[in-house]
């Protein structure tokens, strides 16, 4: 399990590679007894959440992504699917600079 003094420890930064890496946030999940955590982070470096534990010796078993450029999961099931709305579509586009057909 993972402990208080770690969490406070990633809040202040990790060092991954050449630079720091400061989560946005960190928590460790309602009853779950340090087994699982909460993270949040806006950068996306190469498997950067798992190495944040990585240097802590903690090793990442699962690792469930929430939201990813403005989508997210929420009320749906592992392996459940949904179509995207006209306006999430719209929002991808302009993130990777497309207009709109």
């Amino acid at each position: 399990p993972i402990r208080e003094r770690e969490l406070a420890r990633m809040k202040k930064g990790v060092q991954i590679d050449n630079s720091v890496t400061v989560p946005d946030d960190v928590y460790i999940l309602p009853d779950s007894k340090g087994l699982e955590v909460g993270i949040s982070v806006h950068e996306g470096k190469h498997h950067l959440v798992k190495r944040i534990f990585e240097t802590f010796d903690i090793r990442v078993i699962q690792l469930d992504r929430y939201s990813y450029a403005g989508l997210n999961h929420h009320k749906l099931q592992r392996g459940e699917w949904r179509n995207l709305t006209r306006k999430e579509v719209s929002g991808l586009r302009k993130l990777v600079e497309l207009t709109d057909e």
